[in-house]
């Protein structure tokens, strides 16, 4: 688009900052993972807009709770209309809605509200999600659905992969994300690839793990540091 305008643009990545790298509480991480431990647990944070393709996340949960897996999905959308429509499809699979609220920026607080909702097959997340409550969140549910159908460089697969989490983000813009190495990368807007994906995980948790490792490898290249450092210093020394 800018070529159109005769400008020769200069594409910098979006960069996180290095406190993602930071350990996290190990008592809190290893409590949402007990509260996780038997089912297959899905997390998705982005505005409620058609482009993230919640309809999608919402058709994936349905099939697998047909076949059995037992999923839980925690949502945490905004204040846009569309968040009706995805909670009105839900309801039409059948599906169980809980919503909670909490108060305060630890991760126990967030514990403490889920545990009673846990039975749910759909958890909304109404309170605002902190940064430490976030990477928590990234880390314990075996994946995040970033799979938005238009994302020029979506950072929550970026902060996911930072925390060791697994990201299955789309294929618009995620030129941090190698399929199968560090991610998940989603070529349709099918919710059936987020299903096969997720039986894959579960099923091998070698592969997970390996994807787990790389990923925090990988998101290392985007710190803020690593961009101006790597991109932006070279454009300075000319």
């Amino acid at each position: 688009a800018m070529w159109n305008y005769g400008v020769n643009s200069r594409v910098i990545p979006n960069g996180i900052s290095a406190a993602w790298f930071a350990p996290s509480a190990a008592k809190c991480k290893e409590q949402l993972i007990s509260l996780f431990s038997d089912r297959a647990a899905l997390i998705k944070v982005a505005r409620w807009d058609p482009d993230k393709r919640w309809n999608m996340a919402v058709d994936a949960v349905a099939e697998l709770k047909r076949l059995g897996l037992r999923p839980l999905f925690l949502a945490r959308g905004g204040i846009e209309d569309h968040g009706y429509e995805v909670t009105t499809r839900a309801e039409q699979h059948g599906l169980e809605i809980a919503h909670v609220q909490w108060n305060g920026l630890g991760t126990k607080a967030l514990i403490q509200a889920i545990r009673p909702a846990i039975k749910a097959d759909v958890i909304i997340l109404e309170s605002y999600l902190s940064e430490e409550q976030r990477r928590a969140l990234f880390y314990a549910c075996d994946a995040v659905l970033a799979n938005s159908g238009i994302e020029p460089f979506g950072l929550v697969g970026l902060e996911t992969m930072a925390v060791g989490g697994i990201a299955c983000v789309g294929s618009t813009g995620e030129e941090y994300a190698t399929n199968g190495y560090d991610a998940i990368s989603l070529q349709t807007n099918d919710p059936r690839e987020i299903v096969h994906h997720l039986k894959l995980l579960k099923s091998s948790p070698r592969f997970a793990k390996k994807i787990r490792s790389n990923a925090k490898n990988s998101a290392k290249r985007y710190t803020w540091e690593a961009i101006i450092d790597r991109l932006l210093l070279p454009y300075l020394i000319e």
